[in-house]
């Protein structure tokens, strides 16, 4: 069970929109959907990995966070956290009663 007085840490979510300039050209930008409390259960690093061209990549940060329910985010989604970007990677209804959500974000 999730105490509503957990969730301190301020979290925004954009999703990509495309609009149209006055020339006719199609460009896309972010827009925010909302900004909303969390709770933030894990914050790790993932081990680097070797790309093809045998250097380190760096390590990707993960979180995984509780949000109060919402039906407007999803996998194409972008959270920024205290100015970090990160992309949705999985949406999770806690308990099934669409009261909170667990997500997951990894960084990128």
């Amino acid at each position: 069970m999730i105490n509503p007085g957990e969730l301190k840490h301020r979290i925004s979510f954009y999703t990509t929109a495309e609009t149209v300039d006055n020339e006719g050209f199609k460009s896309a930008s972010q827009v925010l959907l909302f900004t909303t409390k969390c709770k933030i259960l894990e914050n790790k690093k993932k081990d680097p990995t070797k790309s093809a061209t045998k250097s380190i990549d760096s390590k990707k940060v993960t979180m995984t966070i509780v949000i109060r329910y919402t039906d407007s985010i999803d996998i194409h989604c972008i959270a920024d956290f205290q100015g970090k970007k990160f992309r949705v990677e999985t949406i999770e209804d806690i308990d099934y009663e669409n009261r909170f959500l667990k997500v997951d974000l990894i960084d990128g």
